[in-house]
């Protein structure tokens, strides 16, 4: 049998701009065809609601559900880097959640540690996300809200850097494809021998990624 990984990443389940009823069809579909599932970062948004909040909202236990029938790997996103404390509670404790995956000559990361500010003060951030989120989101603001604010230039230019960033890192540590998420902007880029792989998200792109016997794909939910 072919190997079908599944990735995602971006549902942000519990921020109110999801698309539940999506993010449960690609659930489904990921519970049928599915070998292994990679949630590649912020797939729970635990910055904009509340664990007891986000419990039992029918996008969240269609992804209890998954985690139990397929094996599953959530990477850790800004959004939800909080994860290995709240998934016992949120019913994903039979998730391997981590902070990034390398499989073969593949390598997954939410992608958020690509963006500017991010990497200029790197060494204090992960204190500000944990105990500061507000804070971490007025000093780095998310692609997707510069894109939501009107400032599509911004937004470009910012996922530009990322993806750029993102292919210098992976060219130097000598993989072959990165894959990431964190941009709300599915792309593939094929430039100095390096694929880069952008899952989008389940906001308003509804994309994903399916590897079959390890060649991607990147689809759209209608």
């Amino acid at each position: 049998m072919a190997e079908r990984v599944y990735v995602a990443s971006d549902f942000h389940i519990g921020s109110g701009q999801e698309d539940g009823e999506r993010i449960i069809q690609l659930l489904e579909e990921v519970g049928r065809e599915a070998s292994l599932f990679v949630g590649n970062g912020d797939i729970i948004d635990l910055w904009r609601n509340t664990v007891d909040n986000i419990i039992g909202q029918p996008a969240h236990q269609a992804l209890v559900e998954t985690t139990r029938r397929v094996p599953t790997i959530l990477i850790r996103g800004n959004h939800d880097w909080a994860l290995p404390r709240f998934a016992p509670r949120l019913g994903l404790e039979g998730a391997r959640v981590v902070t990034h995956l390398a499989r073969d000559s593949y390598f997954f990361a939410h992608g958020w540690n690509f963006a500017p500010i991010q990497r200029l003060l790197k060494p204090i951030f992960p204190l500000i996300r944990r105990w500061y989120p507000h804070i971490y989101q007025n000093l780095s603001p998310h692609p997707q809200e510069l894109k939501r604010e009107g400032k599509e230039d911004q937004y470009v230019a910012n996922v530009a850097f990322i993806h750029y960033q993102a292919i210098t890192w992976a060219q130097r540590e000598k993989y072959r494809a990165i894959f990431l998420g964190h941009t709300h902007c599915p792309t593939n880029i094929n430039t100095r021998n390096i694929e880069l792989w952008d899952s989008g998200d389940f906001v308003d792109s509804f994309s994903y990624i399916i590897l079959e016997d390890g060649k991607p794909k990147l689809r759209f939910l209608k």
